[in-house]
């Protein structure tokens, strides 16, 4: 017995895997507390490591105290003939924890190809992943993602999980839970709706840190959590009066019309190739930044673009602002106004008004942005 409390037990492994404990006289038994020496005792399931040797595996397993236990053994260990077990604690699991990489299968040009969540610490409650990724993203090639433990460590289908809450910028939370067997490849969750999906690339550019996931078989979602402000991505001033920004103001009546520039390549990747969600990133990030510096409109929280409901609202909830980009290159003609960007515009100013009415606000803003160029974005801000 050494300092950690672990149990060295000899043992034959039976039909199905099963492992027995083999006493002096050679006979198979059934693992029970007796076997299990000085591990800490207790009446609620406990989390326990079970080292296999001479092969070196190691599985985790759950036992409840007082009850006779015939746990699984790993494949690996089939030729096992004795095992270690010592009792799984939150820093036992995260010092085991191999790495985990991850790839852009979605083949997105503002992720990197490869990420790697190299190491796992934990101090209490708080909880640190060092990522690194490959190439790196707008000088970015190594982060980390910080949190708190939801809960002590539990077990799920084989697996001892960590749940770790995560809190971004505007104070908005996610959770994400690492699941490991204790010898193979461990996995990293994130929670959407009521479950927890798979995480397939983790990437950050400084900014933002994202997350893209499975929801089901073949589809790809993601999430976004924001590490600093967005507003020191956009450059904004007075439009240059070409014929299209004249033709936004006397068609819309807009309060009034700022043009809009990425200052990264990032931003510009995503409008180009992104689709609904990256454009409505965008959207969302624009109006903030007019919002925080030309509304004098302090207190904003950006929501995530996939939820319903208002794109940015005020710490008191009296402030609302729907935000959208049309990222399509527009035409140079009256029709495109008419029949696409009005449209947008109608929609976002009633739904609203329709909040108005309803007192559920105070006031009320839409800011609507239209690119019109390669390289050309004007914002449209006008009030419910």
């Amino acid at each position: 017995m050494d300092d950690r409390q672990s149990a060295v037990i000899p043992i034959r492994i039976g039909s199905q895997s099963r492992v027995f404990a083999l006493s002096f006289a050679g006979r198979m038994r059934l693992l029970n507390d007796q076997w299990l020496g000085r591990l800490p005792s207790g009446e609620t399931p406990r989390l326990l490591s079970i080292l296999y040797s001479p092969n070196g595996v190691r599985a985790y397993h759950r036992h409840s105290v007082g009850k006779s236990w015939l746990p699984t053994a790993p494949k690996e260990a089939w030729d096992a003939n004795s095992i270690e077990i010592e009792e799984l604690t939150t820093t036992r699991f995260a010092q085991n924890l191999p790495k985990m990489s991850f790839e852009n299968l979605d083949l997105k040009r503002w992720f990197p190809l490869r990420t790697l969540l190299s190491r796992c610490s934990v101090n209490r409650d708080y909880v640190e992943m060092n990522f690194s990724q490959e190439p790196a993203i707008e000088g970015v090639s190594c982060f980390s993602v910080e949190g708190r433990l939801v809960r002590p460590l539990s077990f799920l289908d084989g697996n001892a999980l960590l749940e770790i809450a995560i809190t971004d910028y505007f104070g908005f939370g996610r959770k994400l839970r690492i699941y490991h067997d204790g010898h193979s490849a461990a996995k990293l969750g994130i929670q959407h709706s009521m479950r927890f999906n798979s995480v397939i690339c983790v990437t950050s550019d400084g900014t933002r840190t994202r997350f893209l996931y499975r929801p089901n078989r073949t589809g790809v979602q993601m999430a976004t959590t924001y590490t600093a402000s967005p507003s020191s991505l956009y450059e904004l001033s007075k439009p240059d009066h070409d014929s299209q920004s004249s033709q936004l103001v006397r068609e819309l009546k807009p309060n009034f019309v700022l043009d809009v520039v990425p200052r990264r390549n990032t931003e510009w990747l995503m409008l180009e190739n992104g689709k609904a969600y990256d454009h409505g990133t965008i959207g969302a990030e624009v109006a903030y930044t007019i919002a925080s510096k030309m509304l004098m409109t302090d207190q904003l929280l950006l929501l995530e673009p996939a939820m319903h409901g208002s794109d940015l609202v005020s710490r008191d909830g009296e402030i609302a602002i729907e935000a959208r980009m049309l990222a399509g290159i527009s035409a140079e003609n009256g029709d495109y106004f008419r029949k696409t960007v009005r449209p947008h515009l109608r929609q976002m100013i009633g739904r609203l008004r329709w909040k108005l009415a309803q007192r559920a606000i105070r006031r009320g803003v839409a800011i609507l942005c239209v690119r019109l160029g390669e390289r050309k974005i004007v914002a449209l801000t006008k009030e419910a």
